[in-house]
């Protein structure tokens, strides 16, 4: 059985105005109020501000968006004619072992550039296959979203 205190009676209150079955019965909500001012205060507030709310309508988004992302997909899909490969792939992991081969040989100081190499062979590989690993996608934007059509 649940506790007869103010927030179950608040709780079983509001569910009993919202049409849903209420932990506590009514019996009980009725004897508490009787008794307990801030509850009864508590709930005419909730009460009010639930009615508020029963007034508001929400809109209904109408825009269809998906023909649009799908298009663009396409697009982006005929617009990149270079696939990447496992031959590409294979090719860019050999080029970086050799590099760690070449830097593990003993008695050689290459200095800080040649510490630089890799980053720089990583930053080549993603700008020849037009890929921006920290790219996000700024075209999608609903019509009428004002916020995107300030900036």
């Amino acid at each position: 059985m649940i506790e007869l205190n103010c927030e179950n009676v608040r709780f079983s209150a509001m569910a009993i105005r919202d049409g849903e079955k209420p932990e506590l019965l009514p019996a009980q909500i009725e004897a508490h109020l009787l008794e307990c001012a801030n509850c009864r205060q508590e709930i005419e507030q909730l009460t009010h501000f639930a009615s508020l709310l029963d007034l508001q309508q929400s809109r209904e988004l109408t825009v269809v968006i998906w023909p649009g992302i799908e298009q663009q997909i396409r697009d982006q899909e005929t617009a990149s004619k270079r696939k990447v490969t496992w031959r590409y792939l294979f090719f860019f992991s050999l080029l970086l072992f050799a590099f760690r081969a070449i830097e593990l040989l003993p008695g050689y100081s290459f200095g800080l550039w040649f510490n630089i190499v890799p980053a720089l062979l990583i930053i080549f590989v993603f700008k020849y296959l037009r890929e921006n690993p920290f790219k996000v996608n700024p075209v999608l934007k609903l019509e009428g979203d004002l916020h995107n059509e300030r900036s």
